[in-house]
Order: C-alpha cells, then sequence, then structure tokens
C-alpha cells in the first residue's frame, strides 16, 4: 500500500507535521537524516530552506529542492503518530 500526504508543516527544531490521506498525522524529525546523509545537512546549514518543504505534485514524497527529498513510507512509518 502506497501512503500519501496530504499536508505538512516545517515545525521547530527541524521537525515536520505531516498529514496522510487515510488521516493518519505524524511529527518527522528530520534532523536525523541531516546526521547520517551529507546531502541533508544543507537543511541546517542554507538559512530558511527548511521552512520551504513541499509536497510531491502526486503525494509520495516531500522535497526542498532537486537534490533533498523524503519518501512518504519513511515519513509513514519513520514518524511519531499523534
Amino acid at each position: 500500500m502506497f501512503h500519501k500526504i496530504t499536508s505538512v508543516e516545517a515545525l521547530e527544531n527541524y521537525t515536520i507535521l505531516v498529514g496522510f490521506d487515510d488521516g493518519k498525522k505524524c511529527i518527522y524529525d528530520v534532523l536525523k537524516l541531516c546526521d547520517k546523509f551529507e546531502v541533508f545537512k544543507d537543511l541546517k546549514n542554507t538559512k530558511g530552506l527548511f521552512e520551504q518543504v513541499k509536497i510531491e505534485p502526486k503525494g509520495y514524497a516531500l522535497s526542498w529542492n532537486s537534490s533533498l527529498d523524503i519518501s512518504a513510507d519513511e515519513i509513514y512509518f519513520g514518524g511519531v503518530v499523534l
């Protein structure tokens, strides 16, 4: 089953609030990706980039630019459910 993102909001401390088409909402800590993958460090090093998070057109991922994205399933299964 594919999970589709319906909403996203950038929060404090590199966390995002994400809503899904099945009604689930969760908080995802993007900081763990910044510590694990070099490319995600741009979110910390480029002022204002983190807040530019957007839903990809079909809802299967979030992105910031052409190099930075996270799949909906990573957030769905790796986030903290509200």
